[in-house]
């Protein structure tokens, strides 16, 4: 029984120090990390995008304050709202 808790007690000596161990090297990877894409965003090669415009967005911009409903053409097709 001595021999078992001898063996256990290295074994939780072993996990603690891989645990300790992990907990520094994860630590060391989020400053890498972190410094890796600050350096990136600040870098003037890095292009800044913008969401392009879409149809539904350029639609939205259109004035449509003196619009009535009889200013539609009737030959208009119906079919091609529901798209």
């Amino acid at each position: 029984m001595k021999k078992i808790a001898v063996q256990r007690a290295e074994l939780d000596c072993l996990e603690q120090s891989a645990i300790t161990n992990m907990l520094k090297e994860d630590q060391e990877y989020r400053h890498f990390a972190a410094a890796s894409l600050n350096q990136a965003v600040d870098s003037p090669d890095t292009a800044l995008q913008s969401a392009a415009t879409t149809e539904r967005d350029a639609a939205s911009d259109v004035d449509i304050a003196g619009f009535q409903s009889h200013d539609l053409d009737e030959t208009c097709c119906k079919d091609d709202w529901n798209e």
